[in-house]
C-alpha cells in the first residue's frame, strides 16, 4: 500500500498558494452541497423559502417588490385596504390574481421540439403560428387546435441562440426570441438579415444570412447581456471560477438560519456588473473597493450580495493561519458566530505586526474557550486598545515597529498619560476612525475599556511564551494600570406620590384604554409606556 503524502509546494496549513476553483470545485461536488445550486442555469421557484420572486397572492404570476411579499400592482391595492382597516389575511384571500406581465418565457413549440413557441394560448412556433392563423388553417374552428396540431409536420431548429443564450434560436440570424427583440431595439449593429426564399420558408429550412458587418454582429452577440426570465440565474456567460463562487455563495445564503435578503433581480444584477466588467473573482473586485464602481452602476443590493459572499469565501481561500498573516480573524474558523455579525473581524489597523499577532492569538483563545464572550463587544474593545496602543507607539516609540525589545516600561506610562490628557480635555482619538471619517472623542469610559483590555492583552503575553520569545520588557508589559470596574450610573428615583396617584386613578386608566384603542395598541403596551393623564396632557415615564 502506497501512503498518502501532500503534494508538493502543499502544506496542510496553508490555503493560499492552493486553486480556488479546485477548493471550490470540491465544495460543489460533495453531498451536502443543494444539487439546485450546481447548474449554471438556476430556475428558482416562484415560492423559494430564501428567493422566492412571486407575488404572494395566490396565483397571481407577477414579480413581488424588494422588501415585500407582493406585486407592485397589489403593495398599492393593499395599502389602500391598510388604511381602510382589513387585515392582511383578509386581503390576501380576496386579492385576484394578476397574468405575469413581463420577461416570460412559452417553452417549445407543440408541433417543433427544437424551436421555440411564441405564445402562451397557443403554443405555437413562429411559423406554425403564421399558418394556423393566417393560413391553410385560418377557417379551422379554433378549438380544434389540438386536433389540427396532430396533422402538422415538425421543423428543423436553428440551434441555440448566438449571444452566448442557453434558449433556442427562433430564426436563422440566430437569436432568441428575447435577443431578437434587443437585436431591433438596439438598431440591428452589423445589419444581419435573411433573405426571404418561397421554398425555403415554406419547408421551415434555414435561410441564408447576410451582414453589413458580420464582425460588429459577433461582437455585439458576446457583449450583450443575457436573457434572465422571472426566477431565472443565468450564469452562462461568466468564467468559471466567478460561476463557482456565486454557486457556492448562493448554497451558503439558503442554509444560513439568519441572513439578509437576496432577491432574483439583485442577483442577475451583480451577474450583469460582472460581465460588463470582465470580472474574473469576486474576491478580486471587492479587494479593489468596487473601484470604477459608481453607485448608479453597481447599486446597494448587488453590493450586499458581494459582501455576503465574499465573507463566506475567505472561510475558504483562507486557513486560521493565513487569515494570521493576512491580518483578519474568522470566527467561522472556530464554530462561532455572534449574533448579527458577520464571521469576519477585521485587525489590519493595529501597525505593528507583532502587536497585531498578540491580537489574534488572544481573540483566537477566546473563541476556543468555554467561556467566550456571548457578543462582539469585548472583541471590538479589545480591538480598539491595541489600535490606540499601536498608533500611539508608532508615533512615541517608531523603532518598535519591527523590534518591540525596545520598549520599556517609560512608553507604556506615556501612552497612559497621553490617553488621560485626551479625556480629561475631549480630544479625538489617534487611532480610532468612525464611519463618516471623523475621529471619536476620547472619554473617561473610552479610557476604562482601553486601560482594562490592553492591560489584559499585554499581561496574557507573559503566560502563553509570546514576551519571552519576542524579549519584550515585563516592564512595558505590566505598567498599564488598571482601568476600574466602570462607571456607576445613578439609580432611577421613584414616582412621586402624586405621579403615583395619577398613575392608579380609575379615571386616567379608562382614559389610557381609550387612547391605547385609537393608537392600535394593547393595554399592557400602554401601561408599558407608562402613560398618564394631567389636565389633557400625556406624561411619559
Amino acid at each position: 500500500m502506497i501512503p498518502p503524502t501532500l503534494l508538493p509546494g502543499r502544506t496542510d496549513t496553508t490555503r493560499v498558494g492552493r486553486d480556488r476553483l479546485e477548493l471550490l470545485t470540491g465544495l460543489i461536488e460533495a453531498p451536502s452541497f443543494d444539487p439546485f445550486f450546481r447548474d449554471t442555469l438556476i430556475f428558482i421557484p416562484p415560492q423559494h423559502p430564501v428567493f422566492a420572486w412571486q407575488c404572494g397572492v395566490d396565483g397571481c404570476e407577477r414579480i413581488r417588490r424588494v422588501s415585500h411579499n407582493l406585486c407592485g400592482s397589489h403593495c398599492l391595492e393593499w395599502e389602500q385596504a391598510e388604511r381602510a382597516g382589513q387585515s392582511k389575511r383578509a386581503f390576501m384571500n380576496a386579492a385576484t390574481p394578476l397574468p405575469a406581465a413581463r420577461g416570460v418565457d412559452y417553452g417549445r413549440c407543440r408541433i417543433c421540439p427544437d424551436r421555440p413557441a411564441l405564445s402562451p394560448t397557443t403554443q405555437l412556433c413562429h411559423q406554425h403560428q403564421n399558418r394556423w392563423q393566417y393560413g391553410s388553417a385560418a377557417r379551422i374552428d379554433r378549438k380544434h387546435l389540438k386536433r389540427w396540431a396532430l396533422d402538422q409536420h415538425a421543423l428543423p431548429g436553428f440551434g441555440l441562440c448566438k449571444a452566448r443564450c442557453p434558449f433556442l434560436a427562433c430564426g436563422s440570424v440566430g437569436l432568441c426570441i428575447q435577443h431578437q427583440a434587443r437585436y431591433q431595439t438596439e438598431q440591428r449593429p452589423g445589419g444581419a438579415r435573411s433573405e426571404r426564399i418561397h421554398g425555403r420558408i415554406k419547408d421551415g429550412r434555414p435561410l441564408p444570412v447576410t451582414y453589413d458587418d458580420e464582425s460588429a454582429f459577433h461582437a455585439w452577440c458576446a457583449t450583450t447581456e443575457p436573457v434572465s426570465p422571472p426566477g431565472l440565474i443565468n450564469l452562462h456567460p461568466l468564467p468559471p471560477l466567478l460561476r463557482a463562487e456565486i454557486q457556492w455563495g448562493l448554497h451558503t445564503h439558503a442554509q444560513a438560519a439568519q441572513h439578509s435578503e437576496w432577491t432574483t433581480n439583485g442577483i442577475r444584477n451583480l451577474v450583469r456588473h460582472c460581465q460588463r466588467g470582465g470580472v474574473t473573482s469576486l474576491m478580486d473586485l471587492h479587494d479593489e473597493g468596487y473601484k470604477d464602481l459608481t453607485r448608479k452602476q453597481m447599486d446597494s443590493e448587488v453590493r450586499k450580495i458581494i459582501w455576503g459572499i465574499v465573507n463566506g469565501l475567505r472561510c475558504v481561500y483562507y486557513s486560521p493561519s493565513d487569515s494570521k498573516d493576512a491580518g483578519f480573524l474568522e470566527t467561522d474558523h472556530f464554530g462561532r458566530r455572534f449574533k448579527n455579525a458577520q464571521s469576519h473581524f477585521d485587525i489590519t489597523t493595529v501597525p505593528q505586526r507583532w502587536l497585531r499577532d498578540l491580537l489574534w492569538d488572544h481573540l483566537a483563545e477566546w473563541l476556543r474557550s468555554p467561556q467566550c464572550p456571548r457578543t462582539r463587544g469585548p472583541f471590538d474593545q479589545m480591538r480598539r486598545a491595541a489600535v490606540e496602543l499601536g498608533v500611539f507607539l508608532q508615533t512615541d516609540a517608531p523603532e518598535a515597529r519591527h523590534d518591540p525589545t525596545v520598549l520599556r516600561r517609560e512608553h507604556a506610562e506615556r501612552f497612559v498619560a497621553d490617553q488621560r490628557h485626551r479625556a480629561r480635555h475631549g480630544l479625538p482619538s489617534l487611532g480610532m476612525v468612525l464611519v463618516d471619517g471623523r475621529s471619536p472623542t476620547v472619554t473617561d469610559l473610552s479610557c476604562q475599556f482601553v486601560f482594562n483590555q490592553a492591560r489584559k492583552l499585554l499581561y496574557s503575553a507573559i503566560p502563553a511564551g509570546h514576551a519571552e520569545r519576542l524579549g519584550i520588557d515585563t516592564g512595558f508589559l505590566t505598567a498599564i494600570p488598571f482601568g476600574g470596574t466602570g462607571i456607576k450610573q445613578r439609580s432611577r428615583n421613584p414616582f412621586s406620590d402624586d405621579v403615583a396617584r395619577a398613575l392608579t386613578d380609575e379615571t386616567n386608566l379608562r382614559r389610557l384604554e381609550d387612547v391605547a384603542a385609537r393608537l392600535r395598541v394593547s393595554k399592557a403596551r400602554g401601561y408599558e409606556l407608562g402613560i398618564a393623564y394631567f389636565g389633557g396632557r400625556i406624561l411619559y415615564v
